[in-house]
């Protein structure tokens, strides 16, 4: 195996031709030729600066002959590089194509190094324009940069050109590598990607270079131009471009003078936009620069008139004063000149217009004598900017915006600055700005009340917005009382400041970025304290205190006060009070005092402030704690209390009692009781005992028709006592204690029963110890509802059964029919009715229910008469409803009727038709229900199908379907069709089909009743316009026939029709005729044509018989005679040798046929003249013939 890959090796060593860069496969003359080029071309390329991908594999490119039609490289990928697997070459190309070719895959391989591998296999038209046109340089070998020019392809969007034409396109870089050392940039840019702006700069430059020509390999090469002669003033030429493609055009003025050509979405080897002289044909590009297509108008104004604007002044109050230079003829203007109407007096060639109007584009129109022409100003809005761009303004803010203001336009501009909505801002500073140049002008404000608002500031109709944000300053006030000073600290936004103050008022300024960001005006509010003592014990023969201060503030936020408390001059504390947002801040302090019996009064000191306050005295009052309420007797348990805990001092109640500490009071049963006792002082009080309130409840009842069992359940009540106290009530023997709690309310439950005959209203009386009790009870008799569950009616009869519900109050039991009903109780019976109703007794009373209609209706379909009417019958149950019986027509048992509940059933009879046509009353019966439906028998007679038999296509036909009816009522028959169309439809009597077929068909009707028929047949077919005329043979394929008999007839499925014919052409006609024959019938038209040969008839026919008198090659002669009279219509010659036949055969008539009959067998045509002669001059010598004989006989 090793000595057989050695030996290929060996072999492929053998047959290969080696070079520094290239292994080429084979080892003859064209292998050694294909390896020089290829080295030629590949030191060419590095010469150029340019850098070849690697070989995929091993140090050298692959080279392969093949069969392939020309060349190819193969290109892949090695890691993320690009590489060249192998060149392969055709096996049997010419020396100049083999060395052109080897240039064109060289280039490849330096083409693949410069594209991003991402996009390698992105195949757009550099993929072979560009080595082609690298070939083209390298190899002088030029036939596809010219076949660009020869194929127009600067007409072609190179994105949408075919595979063949992107060699072509290689006119673009052999146009730029031809003059370039160092081809690399060119190659780069072509190799970047999909529609790169480098590589369309690229080819947009080479189009626009086409306007003047380009020389490519020493030829000078243009594109085809469209000539455009110019006419004064405006030259409008629309213009359609495909993406990356050009228009060349050869403008021809029709004198020297001025040329401004405007157009958009192009570009152009000539200035846009601007005035150009012309002396002669300008040659012209339109460019579209993008890869998609354009349409456009160019614009091209042309004159002997020249103007530039070069530059002016703009006020602000709309005034525009415009500077133009003017030239005529190519000198400057002197004298009038109209702007856009307007005379305005020209000196040296310059001109100012005025007018009025906005920083905006203006066309002007110049013009002087006949010639005119458009200047265009482009002015527009000025550039405003405002600093800060945020505006922070507090209370009292003032200081200034600067403005900065930018003018763009070639003129000046003046104006005043101006500003507006926002109060306290101001404007008025008045601006010259130079063209493009700019100014710096302060705005001035002062903000006493700050607002959110947008500033706008304008200057000459421009404008700029800056948004002034109104903020809050923060501040926080500290003031010692004390002292009577204090700090503010205060912040707005970003900015702080901070003052100290004595009094209480200051004023404080807020420092913003170069303005004031607000002035705060500070004043205090007075505290205000106010001072409490209380009394808190005693001991030690002393009398304790509590002294409270309260001092609060309000109008003044953010603020902290600070004092101290002082009592007798001694120090006792520090008070602070502190403020929120709002202004509002409070504040105590409590300090404790003790002082003699008999001291009255307190010295209080807060900060600056002196207070003397009374001090309260000792003070004893008698309280009641308890109650006791039993039957009429009431006791009461007494407590002395006073403001100085743990003074003791004894009172005496009026009736001889003492209290120390506790004592019990006993007292006849009163609302109210009043007690007076001596204390300190005198007094009294007074307890509030209520009666209690009684409240009777129904906590059962059992009732029957005749009897009432009651349970009742009693509730004493008693509400707001002064004191807490204990009731004891006795109900019926019964007692309950009631503890009830001081101005609360309590209550005691008990109860009692009773059997009593039954009324509707039931009085019942209760005994207590506080009066007696009453009780009203009102025992309604039951309520019962009804529903019907089912009726049902059969054979049997009818019976309802029935859902009874009786309801009775929610503490009632009743006793119905043996049920106990307590609430609601809910029974099913069944009950016989009769009369149409169902009756139920439940002792209390009794319910009664109807039988439930039924809904029975009946429809019927008129028949005819022998035939029996179908009656239907429908019967709709309500969901509680049962039917199951006979149905009867006209006393007559038919169906058997079986409805459920809530259902739906529908029945049909037959009805036996009457002998007479009429309407007749039928009546139908299903148990208790009974309803009528009138029947009407009628008969038809007379039908028909009327409507025409025959119809060219397209016709519409009506046909009507007729018939008679007795009575007079309104009923269908069916019609039926097939044929032409098939179908099937139910229709009144007398109905009309309108009809209509636009193929050849026929139509079968056939229109019926039960007992009648009639039908008929339809056809549609082409309509055909036949001619006719007097036929004498044929000539050519074509008729031959006698003039002045063409005629026409229209015929229809094969028969004749009385239709409207015109004949459109020449009767007097002879020779070849073509008429045009039109036909109508039915509103349908059709037309044919008629081509023959119209010939006099009994020219035509003489000469038949005189061929038939010839010899045959005479003959076959005469008869091209004839038929060249046929197709032209001139008859002269073959009428003169006809009439030789037609004439008596005299021997020079013989003669002249001879004669005739030897120039047509030698095929000549026969001298007319010399046979007219012979026949002239036959009665002479029959003259002289006469006389010689007539001498003959007198000399004889």
């Amino acid at each position: 195996m090793r000595l057989v890959l050695a030996l290929l090796v060996a072999a492929a060593l053998v047959l290969a031709v080696e070079t520094p860069h290239f292994y080429v496969v084979g080892n003859d003359t064209y292998s050694q030729k294909l390896a020089n080029y290829l080295e030629e071309a590949y030191g060419f390329y590095v010469g150029k600066g340019l850098s070849p991908a690697p070989p995929c594999s091993g140090g050298k490119y692959f080279v392969n002959i093949t069969s392939v039609a020309s060349g190819d490289t193969r290109v892949g990928l090695s890691g993320s590089t690009v590489c060249v697997q192998r060149l392969d070459f055709s096996q049997s190309l010419s020396d100049v194509e083999l060395r052109h070719l080897a240039y064109h895959e060289v280039a490849h391989v330096f083409q693949v190094r410069y594209i991003n591998p991402d996009m390698l296999y992105d195949q757009r038209w550099p993929v072979e324009a560009l080595p082609e046109g690298m070939a083209a340089v390298g190899a002088q070998y030029f036939y596809f940069p010219y076949r660009y020019f020869s194929g127009k392809l600067y007409q072609v969007n190179p994105y949408s050109a075919s595979h063949d034409d992107w060699y072509k396109y290689s006119a673009v870089f052999a146009w730029y590598l031809q003059s370039l050392g160092n081809w690399t940039p060119v190659v780069v840019n072509a190799t970047r990607g999909n529609a790169d702006p480098a590589l369309v700069s690229m080819y947009v430059k080479f189009l626009l270079a086409l306007a003047q020509g380009v020389s490519i390999g020493g030829v000078q090469l243009a594109p085809d131009f469209q000539k455009y002669q110019l006419a004064p003033g405006y030259n409008p030429q629309p213009l359609s471009l495909d993406g990356l493609t050009a228009a060349y055009y050869e403008i021809s003025p029709p004198y020297p003078g001025y040329l401004t050509i405007e157009a958009a979405g192009v570009v152009s080897n000539v200035p846009l936009g601007q005035p150009i002289w012309v002396n002669g044909t300008l040659r012209v590009a339109f460019v579209n620069p993008t890869t998609s297509p354009v349409y456009t108008t160019v614009k091209m104004y042309f004159g002997g008139l020249y103007a530039k604007f070069t530059g002016g002044a703009y006020y602000d109050n709309g005034t525009l004063a415009l500077d133009l230079y003017v030239a005529v003829d190519g000198s400057p203007a002197n004298g009038v000149v109209y702007i856009n109407g307007t005379g305005v007096t020209a000196r040296g060639g310059f001109a100012t217009y005025v007018t009025r109007g906005a920083l905006r584009p203006y066309a002007l129109v110049v013009s002087n004598g006949s010639y005119t022409t458009v200047v265009r100003v482009n002015l527009t809005g000025l550039q405003l900017a405002a600093a800060p761009g945020v505006l922070l303004v507090g209370p009292g803010a003032w200081g200034a915006v600067n403005v900065t203001v930018y003018n763009p336009n070639p003129l000046v501009v003046v104006g005043t600055l101006k500003a507006a909505g926002c109060p306290g801002f101001g404007g008025g500073a008045v601006l010259q700005i130079p063209p493009g140049g700019s100014a710096l002008a302060k705005l001035p404000f002062n903000v006493s009340t700050p607002g959110d608002c947008l500033l706008s500031i304008s200057y000459a109709g421009s404008t700029a917005t800056l948004s002034v944000k109104a903020a809050r300053p923060t501040y926080r006030i500290y003031y010692d009382l004390d002292r009577g000073a204090g700090a503010v600290y205060a912040t707005l936004g970003g900015y702080a400041a901070s003052a100290n103050f004595t009094g209480l008022s200051t004023t404080l300024r807020v420092p913003g970025a170069g303005y004031t960001a607000a002035t705060l005006s500070i004043r205090l509010a007075v505290p205000d304290f106010k001072i409490d003592v209380k009394p808190v014990g005693a001991g030690g023969g002393l009398l304790q205190y509590s002294i409270t201060v309260v001092g609060s503030v309000s109008g003044t936020p953010n603020a902290t006060y600070l004092a101290t408390v002082a009592v007798d001059g001694r120090d006792a504390g520090k008070i602070r009070i502190d403020t929120g947002p709002a202004g509002v801040g409070q504040s105590a302090l409590s300090v404790a005092y003790d002082a003699p019996i008999g001291k009255n009064a307190v010295d209080v000191r807060v900060g600056q402030a002196k207070y003397t306050l009374a001090l309260p005295k000792p003070q004893v009052r008698l309280e009641v704690v308890k109650a006791r309420v039993n039957g009429s007797v009431v006791e009461l348990l007494l407590k002395p209390v006073t403001n100085f805990p743990g003074l003791n001092i004894t009172v005496r109640v009026d009736g001889g009692v003492g209290c120390a500490s506790v004592c019990i009071l006993k007292a006849r049963y009163d609302e109210v009781i009043n007690i007076s006792y001596t204390a300190v002082e005198r007094g009294s009080i007074s307890v509030r005992l209520p009666r209690p309130s009684f409240r009777i409840d129904v906590s059962r009842v059992v009732v029957t028709p005749s009897s009432v069992d009651v349970s009742l359940s009693i509730e004493a009540s008693i509400c707001n006592p002064s004191v807490d106290a204990d009731y004891f009530v006795y109900i019926n023997g019964t007692v309950l204690h009631i503890p009830a709690g001081a101005g609360l309310c309590a209550t005691g439950r008990a109860t009692a029963g009773a059997s009593l005959p039954y009324r509707e209203d039931l009085r019942l009386t209760l005994s207590t110890n506080f009066g007696d009790v009453e009780k009203v009870i009102h025992i309604p008799r039951p309520t019962v509802a009804v529903r019907l569950l089912n009726w049902r009616v059969d054979r049997g009869g009818e019976s309802a059964l029935l859902n009874l519900t009786i309801y009775a109050p929610p503490n009632y039991t009743y006793v119905v029919g043996g049920d106990q009903v307590r609430g609601r109780l809910s029974k099913v019976v069944e009950v016989a009715a009769s009369d149409g109703a169902a009756v139920f007794s439940y002792g209390f009373g009794e319910v009664r229910i109807l039988r439930p209609p039924l809904r029975l209706s009946a429809g019927a379909e008129a028949a005819e008469l022998g035939t029996p009417a179908r009656v239907f019958v429908a019967v709709s149950t309500p969901p509680n409803l049962t039917l199951r019986v006979p149905l009867y027509v006209n006393g007559t048992q038919s169906v058997f009727v079986d409805v459920g509940p809530g259902a739906h059933a529908q029945y049909a009879v037959n009805v036996t038709s009457p002998e007479r046509p009429g309407r007749y009353l039928v009546v139908l019966k299903a148990g208790p229900y009974t309803v009528s439906v009138p029947v009407l028998w009628y008969r038809v007679y007379n039908l028909s199908i009327s409507g025409p038999a025959a119809l060219p296509l397209g016709a519409g036909a009506r046909v009507v379907l007729g018939g008679f009816v007795e009575p007079r009522v309104a009923v269908s028959a069916v019609v039926e069709a097939w044929g032409c169309e098939q179908f099937r439809r139910t229709v009144p009597l007398n109905y009309t089909l309108d009809l209509v077929y636009n193929r050849t068909c026929v139509l079968h009707l056939v229109f019926r009743t039960n007992s009648s028929l009639v039908s008929r047949r339809l056809y549609w077919g082409p309509l055909e316009v036949r001619p006719e005329a007097l036929i004498l043979g044929t000539a050519g394929g074509l008729p031959v026939f006698a003039a002045g008999s063409l005629s026409a007839a229209l015929y229809l499925n094969g028969s004749r029709v009385n239709g409207s014919v015109v004949v459109v052409g020449r009767y007097d006609a002879l020779g070849l005729v073509n008429f045009t024959i039109y036909g109508e019938y039915m509103g349908v038209r059709n037309k044919t044509a008629f081509v023959g040969f119209a010939v006099p008839p009994q020219s035509y026919i003489r000469a038949s018989e005189a061929a038939g008198n010839m010899s045959q090659r005479a003959a076959e002669y005469f008869r091209f005679l004839v038929e060249k009279a046929v197709a032209t219509g001139d008859w002269a010659l073959v009428d003169g040798i006809s009439q030789l036949y037609t004439a008596p055969p005299t021997p020079m008539t013989l003669l002249a046929r001879a004669l005739v009959e030897g120039d047509l067998s030698a095929g000549r045509t026969p001298n007319l003249a010399v046979v007219e002669t012979l026949r002239h001059i036959e009665p002479a010598i029959y003259g002289l013939l006469g006389l010689s004989i007539l001498v003959a006989r007198r000399f004889a």
